[in-house]
């Protein structure tokens, strides 16, 4: 049963069950959507129907609504299958088909085509800066919904933060789009991205609680790139509820899968290029993983202000969806080392049947390259260097994870049917290198004394 907000009962997101009956505006921009299925010329209201679930939450929006998109999204395949539209759709309606998923969830077929191991890309583009682009994107749109104006922002949220935390998390998002302003600058030809990276982080550097500086800024940064992407990059973004935490939630953990399709994708590389005797070219490439699990640490420092009694208020609507189905971090892992038997027969890696299949065509990892190939990857102490180093700071995010969650939800279930933090706790062994390294004796636990 599908419920609508009452509008009298904010304060205490209360909902009441309404079955058939619309709004006004809803009742419209539900025949305006039947009319587009008959006839679908001119633009879809892209916009009317983002706000209708930004409104509602997609848990909530009226069951006539959906069924009026539904119709929307055979008349837009049968359009244009490649188009933005369908998959826009897929992911509105995901709860309706009973197809929702991390996946969609994250809205992440509107971000990139790619899947892992591929590097992430613009849709229906080829190689370029995908990842620091969308990453751009992302942190931009995110101190534009932070710093937006608190009187009469539309549509209403529910537990809006203080200035003083939107300040912060519009800080903490700033400095992590500067290095990737710098790159884009040059790999995109975006010369006005290394001066709007220099003014970012000088108003991080202030701490100021300039809001709407910050969201000029922001504004700046967000209309650099093409409308066609910036659209995009909206329309992934369709939370469960109207608490106004789940939009930073969305934006880090979009942010987190592309950063972990790049490294399994970097990976996947590197454990090429050992194949291939390019050890040199491995090193650089693992040395890139540790530098961007390094810079994208800070990912966890923008998690952590969210606030768990709001977390609490959306999370049971977000059930079926779970990071244990990231593609991307599992790719990851797997591309590293090869899983042995009972990581491959537990719920991580059922939960996520492409890597499965990924790992059975490629059979081997990197550190299985590594151990197998000529005793010069094995023996070479710049690329072991390297592999420690991205071990050791992989391991730093997975201690960050657990005591954020343990903080968020303590002893409740997970969402992907685990057992939550218990289960994070019991995966902090499962290192991205086996201790026993069999050729490579002299690639010690980063922990372990010399």
């Amino acid at each position: 049963m599908y419920a609508v907000r009452d509008g009298a009962a904010q304060d205490s997101a209360q909902v009441r069950v309404l079955p058939g009956i619309l709004s006004e505006a809803v009742a419209e921009l539900h025949d305006r959507l039947l009319d587009w299925a008959k006839l679908p010329e001119g633009p879809f209201p892209v916009a009317e129907v983002l706000g209708c679930f930004h409104s509602f939450g997609k848990h909530f929006v009226p069951l006539s609504l959906l069924q009026a998109l539904d119709a929307a999204r055979a008349a837009s395949v049968a359009q244009d299958a490649d188009s933005p539209l369908p998959r826009f759709l897929d992911c509105a309606l995901d709860k309706l088909d009973d197809t929702y998923s991390y996946r969609s969830y994250l809205g992440l077929p509107l971000l990139t085509d790619a899947r892992p191991p591929q590097r992430v890309t613009r849709p229906g583009s080829g190689p370029g800066s995908g990842c620091d682009e969308l990453l751009i994107l992302l942190m931009a749109d995110l101190v534009r919904h932070e710093c937006r104006p608190r009187e009469g922002a539309e549509p209403p949220r529910l537990m809006v933060p203080p200035v003083g935390l939107s300040a912060k998390r519009a800080r903490l998002a700033l400095r992590l789009l500067c290095p990737a302003l710098n790159r884009v600058a040059v790999s995109a030809s975006l010369p006005e991205a290394a001066e709007l990276s220099k003014r970012a982080q000088a108003l991080v550097d202030d701490r100021t609680d300039d809001l709407p500086g910050a969201r000029a800024l922001a504004e700046e940064i967000w209309r650099i790139f093409p409308e066609e992407r910036r659209q995009r990059v909206d329309m992934s973004l369709l939370p469960v509820y109207v608490v106004d935490d789940e939009y930073l939630f969305i934006r880090t953990l979009q942010a987190y899968e592309l950063v972990f399709m790049e490294l399994a994708a970097a990976t996947a590389e590197a454990g090429d290029a050992v194949r291939r005797g390019r050890i040199p070219e491995a090193t650089e490439l693992m040395r890139g993983c540790a530098s961007t699990l390094r810079e994208n640490r800070q990912l966890f420092s923008l998690q952590a202000t969210m606030r768990a009694e709001a977390f609490l208020k959306f999370r049971g609507y977000t059930l079926g969806s779970s990071a244990i189905q990231s593609e991307g971090y599992k790719a990851f892992e797997a591309l590293f080392a090869r899983p042995d038997e009972d990581r491959m027969g537990s719920l991580a890696y059922a939960s996520v049947p492409r890597v499965r299949e990924l790992v059975a065509h490629r059979g081997t990892g990197l550190v299985d390259d590594v151990v197998s190939a000529e005793a010069e990857a094995a023996a070479d102490p710049e690329l072991r260097a390297a592999l420690v180093e991205v071990d050791e700071t992989h391991q730093q995010w997975k201690r960050t994870h657990l005591r954020i969650a343990t903080r968020m939800i303590g002893d409740e279930p997970g969402s992907g049917n685990t057992d939550g933090v218990a289960y994070l706790r019991s995966v902090m062994d499962n290192k991205v290198f086996p201790k026993d390294l069999k050729g490579l004796k002299d690639l010690k636990d980063p922990k372990e004394p010399s």
